[in-house]
C-alpha cells in the first residue's frame, strides 16, 4: 500500500484532487494535504510518502525546490509537478531534478490518475531492484569471509598469492595488505571434546577478545584471521614499517597472559597460544608454514599455556622423535586408562631412541625429554584427578625423602635457576638477532653521511 501527498495553495485544487480521484485504485491508503512547502516537509518528516503531486507557484517556497529536496533526501519517493504557467525554464528545470511528470493545469483527473499509477509502477520495479540488491551485497558479505579465508590460505599455506606483488587482488578480498607491511602470528589451538562444527564461533569469540586486549585501538595495526583445515585459529597481526613496531609488538606478547585467562574463562578445554617474531610481509608465508608445523607437533603437559619461538640457532635443537607424536598420545593412554598401550607407548619410544645411538646429538637430552614427559604427564593426571602422588608412588618417592626437610627451598631455589637460566639464553639468541639489525643500520649511516636522518 501506498501514501500521497498533495501540495497547492488552493484549497479548491486540493479539495478537488482528493475527493474526485478514486486513490484507493491505485493502491493508495493514505492522502494527505499540504498548502504550503512547509506544511509538505512537516508530513514528509512524520510519515512514509510514496508520491508527491505538488503546484509550482505558492507563496514561499516553489514546488520544484520541494521536488529538489524530495528527490535528495527520499530517493524512493515520486513527484510529479502540476503548474498553470507554460514556462520553458519550469520544464527544464523539472527535468534537471528528475521530477517523474510535469504536467499543465487544468489536467484531467482521469489523466493525472493515469500518470500516478505509471509513477507508482516504476517505484515498484525500483522498489523490489533495491531489495535484490541489497539481497545480494548481504549473500556477498556472508560469503566475504569465505573469499578471504580462501585467500590467505593460498597466500599463507601454499604461496600460491602474493599480496605484497598484487594488493588489488588482496583489496578485491576485502584484505589490506601494502608491499612494505610488517606482521607476526598469534596462533591459537583449542583442544575441547565437544564437535568442531562449534570452532567458527569459538573463532569469531576469539577475534573480538584480539581486536580488545591485543590491538588496543591501534589505527595503524589490523588483523588478518582465518581457522585453517586443522582448526587451528591463526591471527596476523600487520603493521606498517615504522618505529613503533617494537613497542606495538612487545605490548601484544606481554598481553598474550591476559588474552589466555580471557579464555579460559569462556572456555573449557586446553588452550594453547602461540606466537611468532615480526617478519617482513614477503616472509609471512614461510613464517606461517613453520609456526603450523609447530603446533601440529607440539607435545606437553596437559596445562593452558603461551608458547613463544624456538631458538633462532636450529643446528643446536633437540633432534624430536616422531614416536613422541604417535597416536594415541601417552596423555590419551593415561587419560581412558589404558595401561599396556602406555607400557607399550613408552618402549616404543625408547626403542627409538636406542636405534639412534648414545652417541647420536642430544641424546642425553632426548632421554631427560622422555623422562620429564612422562613423569609429568602421570603427576598432571593424578592431580587432575585429586589423587595424592603417595598414594600411587610408593617407594617411587624415595627421592623426596631424600631431600628431607628442605625440599620445598631446594627446588624453589633449582626451578628459578634454571629459569633464569633458559630465560636468559632465549633472550640472548633474541638479541643477537637485534644486534645485527643494529649493525645494518651503522653501516647504512656510513654508506650515506650527507643523507638527513633523524
Amino acid at each position: 500500500m501506498f501514501n500521497l501527498l498533495l501540495v497547492d495553495d488552493e484549497p479548491n485544487i486540493l479539495e478537488g484532487l482528493s475527493n474526485n480521484i478514486d486513490w484507493s485504485q491505485l493502491d493508495i491508503h493514505e492522502v494527505f494535504t499540504a498548502g504550503c512547502v512547509q506544511q509538505a516537509k512537516e508530513i514528509l518528516y512524520r510519515h512514509r510518502v510514496d508520491l508527491v503531486i505538488t503546484d509550482i507557484e505558492m507563496p514561499g517556497q516553489d514546488g520544484l525546490t520541494l521536488g529538489e529536496m524530495i528527490l535528495h533526501d527520499y530517493p524512493y519517493t515520486k513527484v510529479i509537478v502540476l503548474t498553470g504557467y507554460q514556462n520553458f525554464s519550469y520544464a527544464q528545470r523539472s527535468v534537471d531534478i528528475r521530477v517523474f511528470r510535469y504536467l499543465l493545469k487544468p489536467v484531467r483527473y482521469e489523466e493525472l490518475q493515469q500518470v500516478a499509477g505509471a509513477a507508482l509502477t516504476e517505484l515498484q520495479k525500483e522498489l523490489k531492484n533495491k531489495a535484490e540488491l541489497e539481497t545480494a551485497k548481504r549473500q556477498v558479505r556472508q560469503a566475504l569471509p569465505v573469499f578471504q579465508r580462501q585467500y590467505l590460505q593460498r597466500w599463507l599455506e601454499k604461496d600460491a598469492a602474493r599480496p605484497y606483488d598484487n594488493p588489488e587482488e588482496a583489496e578485491d578480498h576485502g584484505l589490506s595488505v601494502s608491499p612494505g607491511d610488517r606482521g607476526f602470528f598469534v596462533m591459537i589451538r583449542l583442544q575441547r571434546q565437544e564437535k568442531a562444527s562449534l570452532e567458527e564461533t569459538y573463532h569469531f569469540v576469539m577475534l573480538k577478545l584480539c581486536e580488545d586486549l591485543l590491538l588496543e585501538n591501534s589505527l595503524k595495526a589490523r588483523i588478518l584471521h582465518f581457522l585453517n583445515a586443522q582448526q587451528i585459529h591463526c591471527f596476523l597481526f600487520l603493521f606498517a614499517g615504522t618505529e613503533e613496531e617494537n613497542s606495538f609488538f612487545h605490548r601484544t606478547v606481554e598481553r598474550l597472559e591476559w588474552l589466555l585467562c580471557s579464555m579460559e574463562d569462556l572456555f573449557d578445554g586446553m588452550i594453547r597460544i602461540f606466537w611468532s617474531f615480526p617478519h617482513p610481509v614477503e616472509e609471512l608465508g614461510e613464517c606461517y608454514r613453520e609456526l603450523n608445523r609447530k603446533v601440529l607437533r607440539f607435545f606437553g603437559n596437559s596445562q593452558s599455556m603461551v608458547c613463544g619461538p624456538q631458538t633462532l640457532d636450529k643446528s643446536s635443537c633437540v633432534r624430536e622423535l616422531p614416536a613422541l607424536h604417535s597416536h594415541p598420545s601417552f596423555s590419551t593412554l593415561v587419560a581412558t586408562g589404558q595401561s599396556a598401550g602406555a607400557r607399550e607407548w613408552i618402549d616404543r619410544v625408547f626403542l627409538e631412541l636406542k636405534e639412534a645411538g648414545e652417541d647420536a646429538c642430544n641424546f642425553r637430552e632426548q632421554c631427560l625429554q622422555i623422562y620429564h614427559l612422562v613423569t609429568g604427564t602421570l603427576i598432571a593426571d593424578s592431580f587432575e584427578r585429586h589423587i595424592s602422588l603417595q598414594d600411587w608412588c610408593g617407594e617411587l618417592m624415595d627421592f623426596m625423602e631424600e631431600m628431607g626437610t628442605t625440599v620445598v627451598e631446594e627446588l624453589r631455589e633449582k626451578c628459578q635457576r634454571l629459569s633464569s637460566r633458559y630465560l636468559d639464553y632465549l633472550l640472548t639468541r633474541q638479541g643477537d638477532g637485534e644486534n645485527r639489525l643494529i649493525g645494518e643500520v651503522k653501516q647504512y649511516i656510513q654508506n650515506n653521511p650527507s643523507v638527513k636522518l633523524s
